[in-house]
């Protein structure tokens, strides 16, 4: 794998002094893919170690329990991801793409009663307009 998602990383004082650590840019949501892209590029090896366990509460950084929250940030992270590092035709796509998969969960949310989530979709789309 190029990369996985993770709350827990050791990592060499080196390569985070030649990789500058993570993006604030991201709100989390995709800022350990991003990190894990630029370590690559820098030349170092990405290592999983399955048998290393750590606890991982989730979803406990997130100011709130509404689902829409976390839908709307990594909506977000994925559109600042794409254009930090796709300058070429995948980069111009990718919302689109989004686009369209916001309008279907909107629909299905709708269709579910879900209203809190199909306001998130309906947030991202609006987000994801703004960068066309």
């Amino acid at each position: 794998r190029d990369s996985f998602r993770g709350a827990f990383f050791a990592i060499k004082k080196e390569v985070f002094k030649k990789t500058q650590g993570m993006d604030e840019e991201f709100f989390m949501y995709l800022e350990e893919i991003e990190w894990q892209k630029r370590i690559k590029e820098a030349g170092f090896k990405i290592i999983y170690t399955p048998t290393v366990k750590c606890v991982h509460l989730g979803h406990a950084s997130s100011p709130t329990k509404d689902e829409g929250f976390g839908i709307n940030r990594e909506i977000n992270s994925l559109l600042y991801y794409f254009r930090k590092h796709e300058k070429g035709l995948r980069g111009k796509i990718l919302p689109y793409f989004l686009l369209l998969g916001c309008f279907l969960r909107i629909f299905y949310s709708l269709a579910r009663q879900k209203t809190n989530l199909a306001r998130a979709y309906i947030k991202s789309v609006k987000d994801i307009l703004k960068t066309l």
